[in-house]
């Protein structure tokens, strides 16, 4: 039997001679010679043990077959053996050499006595240098880390080592068809790898993979939680602002008011600090939180660092109208009345503004039973009759009446800041399935069993549930020639063919038979369509003021033989059948006869829980 020692079975030679290593150990008393065959090529050999070389390989994978001939010229049955290997022709280039510096660590002596010696030392490390060993490599391994620099023959194993995953068939750019800079996919990997899993590594990996943007749904958005609506109920303090900047300060800070002895009597957190115009003042509307004791309208306190520096700012706070105590309900009002208050005396200055009530309940009659507050107003300080009345617009109530109720702390009506428990509205109870907290939906123009092997393996977070909805994008082509691309230019713009049914053939648009130059009035009559009647809608005699004045569209395309390049009419824009946009050439001849229903899109929509 034959045994080739060299090359190792499936290994990789960095060079085009490969070096054979033999020897026959059984049958040797019988063979004749050896016979390697490498490439086609026949290289016999009498000594049953040795070393040979091969040169002049292509670069690619080779295949040593070896038997054993007898001394009658025959192939001894059972002797072959079979070797496959690779060779590439691309070089490791080391910058720090061993060969340059070899002759200066040996001793001078021999040097002078052992030239030869020294001699085969120094090619000796030429030749290891020049087969890439990698005893070698470590001295310029700085250079071999840094992707940038390393050797083209090292970056398969730099991917094999930080992105094994990465289906590198994918990345390939759309419009030139050139692959991903494996280079730069490398050095993006930590960044990759450290967002593993969230909305951000999805998104990458959309990118690199299809060059696409994703959007994620959390299906748990929408779950209907018990007594999980945020309910809230906003009370506020409003000021009379000097300075807007100071004002701003108040926000995450304490005010509070003291008593005649200098003592704290109540305290509040401010929350929000909004500042707007109530003509003539200037007022911000302080919203509370983790309020104790009673605000009056004495001095409020703040104290807080401002500009880098501890101060009190001091707050006078004003009132505003809470409600109105009905004393005339009056009658013929409706609910939904707006009530104001205003001043006797148009003249008085530094008077209260801005009140705005609703009238929410009526009686039978119309009498005002309820008003509820809109805006509580600013600066009411003194609330009389001889002050202040109240007006009410209304259309048929007479004889309401009321006297205001002053306020410092304004009480909205409380309200849910969200509908996770409201019945009704888009929430849907927990399935387990599609309706869960550890599901996602990745929306994307793609199936998803394009994607779905690609998302597991390297972002897909432990213990969710992946789910894929297809989102259709139409893309506008210039010059359709099939039938699926005329339906994408087509389809978007369907509602612009007016006054179309989805049964019709006949072009009302088109040249020598405009039946339809200035546009169409659904309030005339409609020209036939049998091609034979002269032009019956009269622009100059139709109404101006229709019921479609100005609500025509903008033109889609516009052919030479219909003149509608300004558009400017009083009426709905009738467009070119469908089938008259399209190009007239061989692929698309049978689209003449087009009719709209042909155009129609049938959509589905994906039923909770369903998996595309």
């Amino acid at each position: 039997m034959i045994t080739i020692k060299g090359p190792i079975n499936k290994s990789i030679l960095y060079s085009d001679t490969v070096y054979i290593d033999y020897q026959v150990s059984e049958n040797s008393s019988f063979t004749s010679k050896v016979v390697f065959v490498v490439d086609g090529v026949k290289h016999e050999k009498t000594d049953l043990f040795g070393r040979f070389s091969v040169s002049g390989l292509l670069e690619g994978n080779h295949t040593i077959r070896a038997y054993l001939v007898n001394k009658s010229n025959k192939i001894i049955v059972g002797s072959e053996t079979k070797v496959k290997f690779e060779t590439r022709n691309d070089v490791i280039y080391l910058k720090n050499k061993l060969s340059n510096i070899v002759p200066t660590q040996i001793p001078s002596f021999v040097r002078e006595n052992y030239d030869k010696f020294v001699s085969f030392i120094n090619h000796y490390y030429k030749f290891l240098e020049q087969s890439n060993n990698p005893n070698y490599v470590p001295f310029s391994q700085k250079d071999f880390f840094d992707v940038d620099l390393t050797a083209e023959i090292l970056i398969d194993r730099f991917r094999t080592l930080f992105i094994p995953d990465f289906p590198l068939e994918l990345t390939v750019d759309k419009q030139t068809g050139t692959p991903l800079n494996i280079k730069t996919l490398i050095k993006r990997a930590k960044n990759f790898y450290e967002t593993k899993g969230t909305e951000k590594s999805f998104s990458f990996l959309f990118r690199i993979l299809f060059d696409e943007e994703i959007e994620i749904f959390y299906p748990r958005t929408k779950i209907m939680e018990v007594s999980g609506g945020q309910w809230v109920e906003r009370k506020t303090i409003k000021i009379k602002v000097f300075d807007a900047n100071k004002a701003k300060a108040l926000l995450g800070n304490v005010i509070y008011q003291l008593d005649a002895n200098g003592v704290q009597k109540n305290r509040a957190t401010v929350i929000s600090s909004r500042i707007h115009k109530q003509s003539p003042y200037m007022i911000s509307e302080l919203d509370l939180k983790d309020i104790s004791g009673v605000f009056d309208d004495t001095t409020i306190y703040c104290d807080l660092i401002y500009q880098d520096a501890e101060e009190t700012f001091q707050l006078q706070p004003k009132r505003g109208i809470g409600s109105i105590t009905i004393t005339e309900p009056g009658q013929g009002y409706a609910v939904g009345d707006l009530v104001r208050l205003l001043p006797v005396d148009t003249n008085v200055t530094n008077t209260g503004v801005g009140y705005v009530g609703r009238i929410s309940k009526v009686g039978v009659n119309g009498e005002v039973e309820q008003i509820q507050t809109v805006n509580f107003g600013f600066n009411y300080e003194d609330t009389s009759e001889t002050v202040y009345e109240l007006s009410v617009s209304t259309i048929s109530g007479i004889g309401l009446d009321g006297t205001p109720n002053d306020v410092i702390l304004m009480e909205y009506p409380g309200y849910y800041k969200n509908s996770k428990s409201v019945l009704g509205s888009d929430n849907y109870l927990q399935d387990n399935f599609y309706y869960q907290s550890h599901s996602y939906e990745i929306q994307s123009q793609r199936q998803k069993s394009e994607y779905e092997s690609e998302v597991t393996r390297l972002v897909h977070p432990a213990g969710y549930k992946m789910f894929g909805k297809l989102v259709l994008k139409p893309t506008l082509l210039s010059n359709p020639t099939t039938l699926n691309e005329v339906v994408s230019l087509l389809s978007t713009f369907i509602g612009n063919f007016l006054p179309y049914r989805l049964s019709s053939t006949i072009n009302l648009r088109q040249e020598g038979q405009d039946l339809f130059p200035e546009g169409f009035n659904p309030a005339e009559p409609v020209p036939p369509q049998d091609g034979t009647s002269e032009f019956v809608h009269d622009p100059v005699g139709s109404p101006i003021n229709t019921s479609v004045k100005r609500a025509f569209f903008s033109a889609q395309k516009t052919l030479p033989a219909v003149d509608d390049i300004y558009q400017k009419n009083n009426y709905w824009v009738v467009f070119p059948h469908p089938s008259a946009n399209l190009n007239t050439n061989e692929t698309i001849e049978s689209f003449l006869d087009l009719t709209i229903a042909d155009l129609a899109i049938v959509s589905s929509r994906r039923e909770a829980g369903d998996e595309i």
